[in-house]
């Protein structure tokens, strides 16, 4: 056994050790530290610079002394756990998750250290670094010179619930990650754990880095996904069986699509065995470059918006640079249009537009709602009534209504159907219930102000402001094309910066073409008075209410990098004097960030609203616009090379793959009494309604509010209360059908449980005091939110987000 084998096995022992609540015994110096590091609230702080310089050099496969220093950096890991369980009694299992983490991937670097072929490099520095973050945690708080008082420290149990909180967005991130067959759930788990992410940095004081990471690790894989769909992939069929479907059918484009994202979900995994196969594949397929160049970024903009949209942006774009060019603008503006505009921007721009829906949330333009109408319905009898029609025969009733021409052949008439009969048209209504799409009233306000273009890198801030604006347009356009003629769905934008520009209306599809132009061919300057735009928004859709009775929902949308002075006051009578619409006011901070505005969202978030506040900095910025957030390439090159129908060496890559494939179900079907998520999720794929009923019950029984019995109290009840709410908060944003929602319940209370220290038996025990009626009943309709309307759905969010709120009450600031 080699030096490294037997220091990671140590390590593993001591966090075994920790884990079951034996820890090793502390000497003399950590007695007498202890008890001073427990009224000082001292918190655990996690080094992991050494970690990841292994991960850089994975690349080029690391050397001894950076796999030893992080070895060494994961034992002093492991000594500051420690320290933390004398503290407080027992080590947060978030915590100790990573670190057994962290021992694997380390134990898996020295591992494929050994095998120095590009196969084993190319496992490590796909390597997913998302996976070894340090757990979320609380900043520390920021010394006030001229506070008088200070905030008292939280109990134990507000800790216990917050780390609870916390862990779960990486529970449901990690869930996402080990999805690897059906692209729609691996979508509804990422931005379930975005929706959780904003909603604990909106209440909470995080550690900035650690959010960050985060939340560029979820913008990458929404946008990976929402190219690799676009390219063709189906995402509620297995990628499995698209692969084989590609290939059967010789459809290169989707083969190399499908194999692009099974083995990117194989390298994120550390899967060896899976990537070499796949990476093998995809090479004898295509052997371009790796990189998503300008040509596949502009094939998946034409994919996912539209090739007209795309030419429109690029239409655009020359012609603004054309007038930039001749002194057609302001002249205070005519070098910074210059180099906002300057040839190949437009790359820019595309880049930026592919990126900006998984970066930031806004919420769905469209919602259904249930509705009443009358419906008519004509039928045909032999009764007269005002309308007269000749059709064919088809019964013997309908001889006494014929138009005989030759009695001898009535009967052969009818039987070959030449017969005609005189019938009459009967018509009534009926009243019938279903589901239409209606929009809110949305309003994007968007900084125009000169810092968009001046400040930050390279005009990125004003490149993905208006990114965000035609994303939202080319999507409005599509809905607007393909769906009902009786969908009503409108947007409004202005622009302002001192001055408030015009409010522009968008309803068409013509419309919003025409909204694209004047988005992209603008240059604008001034200054940012971000009150003003907030208080004329809500009085536009005040209007609008007087206009549509029926209008109960409205949202603003804020774009600014400005840090001007908001009143929140005036802010607030300004939302009362638009009466009963419920006005989300949503912000996305570019560069800087405003404070107020954070507040403002978070006081809505505190009430179960769905409002959003998303910050990216200058450095972010500038990378969406340089494509770094797409991910590999999606589309083979157009040099084709052997034709995929001779390529007997593919066939034989991906008959290896389909083997592998097996013999993982196999391992499955043969494993034990646990694994009750990913049995759950197979019974969904195979519809396996009454074993899956039976499973959910076992973990949601169906109770009755019990308004009669004593709240349940105690460290546990509080802990099932948090898992409850947070797994009713999450389902209800998944979507998909009942089975699927099951399925989604029992893994994420599954992966919840170790990190509100409950054992599944334990839970069922709290659960069976019959003390959490209300809470199960959230979650019930958590599950059945596929049949409720939007006014029952969005009561069930704020349910959930209140009582998650009402738990964590402590933490907010």
């Amino acid at each position: 056994m080699s030096d490294e084998a037997a220091r990671l096995d140590a390590v593993r022992a001591r966090l075994d050790a920790m884990t079951r609540g034996a820890p090793a015994r502390p000497g003399l110096w950590s007695r007498i530290v202890t008890p001073i590091l427990r009224v000082v609230g001292w918190q655990a702080r996690f080094e992991t610079k050494r970690l990841f310089e292994l991960l850089d050099a994975s690349a080029r496969g690391p050397e001894e002394e950076e796999l030893l220093g992080a070895i060494v950096e994961l034992e002093d890991n492991v000594e500051t756990a420690e320290r933390a369980c004398q503290v407080k009694g027992y080590v947060p299992t978030a915590h100790a998750s990573w670190l057994y983490r962290v021992e694997e991937l380390v134990r898996r670097v020295a591992t494929l250290r050994k095998d120095d072929g590009p196969a084993a490099r190319r496992v490590l520095a796909g390597l997913d670094r998302t996976r070894v973050l340090p757990p979320l945690r609380i900043a520390p708080p920021k010394k006030e010179v001229t506070a008088p008082e200070t905030e008292s420290e939280p109990s134990e149990l507000g800790s216990r619930l917050r780390e609870l909180e916390l862990a779960a967005i990486d529970h449901i991130i990690e869930a996402a990650r080990a999805e690897t067959e059906f692209l729609d759930r691996r979508r509804r788990l990422l931005e379930g754990a975005r929706r959780l992410l904003l909603d604990a940095s909106a209440a909470l004081e995080l550690d900035g880095e650690g959010v960050l990471a985060r939340q560029r690790h979820l913008a990458g894989e929404i946008t990976k996904l929402d190219r690799l769909e676009a390219a063709g992939l189906a995402p509620a069929t297995a990628l499995s069986y698209q692969v084989k479907q590609a290939r059967r059918r010789g459809d290169r484009d989707k083969l190399y699509a499908a194999l692009v994202a099974v083995d990117g979900f194989a390298l994120t995994l550390g899967d060896a065995s899976v990537s070499r196969i796949s990476g093998a594949a995809l090479q004898e397929l295509d052997s371009g470059e790796a990189v998503a160049g300008d040509d596949d970024r502009l094939r998946s903009a034409e994919q996912v918006f539209g090739g007209d949209v795309v030419a429109k942006i690029r239409a655009e774009y020359e012609a603004a640079r054309g007038r930039a060019e001749r002194g057609e603008v302001d002249p205070e503006l005519t070098k910074l249009a210059l180099e906002y505009l300057a040839p190949g921007t437009e790359q820019a721009a595309l880049s930026a537009l592919l990126s900006v829906d998984g970066c930031f949330e806004v919420g769905a333009s469209l919602a259904p709602v249930r509705i009443r109408e009358h419906e008519e319905v004509a039928r045909l009898v032999s009764h007269p009534t005002r309308e007269l029609l000749v059709v064919p025969a088809t019964d013997i009733r309908d001889l006494p209504h014929a138009i005989v021409t030759d009695p001898r052949s009535i009967l052969l008439d009818l039987a070959t159907g030449r017969l005609l009969a005189r019938k009459y048209v009967e018509r009534a209504t009926r009243p019938v219930e279903r589901s239409r799409l209606i929009g809110e009233a949305r309003v994007y306000v968007l900084d125009g102000s000169t810092s968009m273009l001046e400040d930050g890198q390279a005009g990125a801030r004003a490149r993905v402001r208006d990114a965000i604006l035609l994303a939202e347009l080319a999507t409005l356009m599509r809905r607007l094309q393909s769906g009902p003629r009786n969908v009503r769905l409108t947007l409004h934008y202005r622009f302002f910066t001192k001055r408030l520009g015009d409010v522009k209306r968008v309803a068409t599809p013509a419309e919003a073409l025409a909204a694209m132009s004047d988005v992209v061919g603008s240059a604008r300057k001034g200054g940012t008075d971000i009150e003003q735009a907030l208080v004329s928004s809500m009085a536009l859709i005040r209007d609008k209410k007087r206009e549509d009775p029926e209008l109960g929902r409205a949202g603003i949308v804020l774009v600014t990098d400005g840090n001007a002075p908001v009143d929140p006051e005036v802010v607030r009578k300004a939302r009362e004097e638009a009466g009963d619409v419920a006005i989300a006011i949503s912000v996305i901070a570019l560069g800087e960030e405003n404070p107020v505005l954070r507040e403002l969202v978070a006081h809505q978030r505190a009430r179960g609203e769905r409002a959003f506040y998303h910050h990216l900095n200058d450095a972010d910025l500038a990378a969406l616009c340089r494509g770094e957030a797409l991910g590999p390439r999606v589309h083979p090159s157009a040099a084709s090379g052997t034709p995929l129908g001779l390529r007997t060496e593919l066939d034989a890559l991906l008959l290896e793959l389909e083997d592998l494939g097996r013999a993982g179900e196999k391992r499955f079907a043969a494993d034990d009494d646990e694994h009750q998520g990913e049995r759950a999720r197979e019974e969904a794929a195979t519809r396996d309604r009454a074993s899956l009923d039976r499973r959910y019950a076992r973990w949601f029984p169906s109770q009755a509010p019990r308004p009669d019995l004593p709240r349940g109290t105690g460290d546990d009840h509080d802990a099932a209360r948090v898992v409850l709410a947070t797994v009713a908060e999450v389902v209800g944003e998944l979507g998909g059908d009942g089975l699927r929602r099951k399925a989604d319940a029992i893994e994420i209370v599954e992966r919840l449980l170790p990190d509100a220290r409950l054992t599944p038996a334990r839970f069922r025990q709290v659960l069976e005091t019959g003390a959490h009626g209300a809470e199960l009943e959230i979650v019930h309709r958590a599950v059945a939110g596929a049949r409720e309307s939007f006014d029952d759905r969005l009561g069930r969010t704020k349910e959930a987000g209140a009582a998650r709120a009402t738990l964590l009450a402590g933490g907010r600031r």
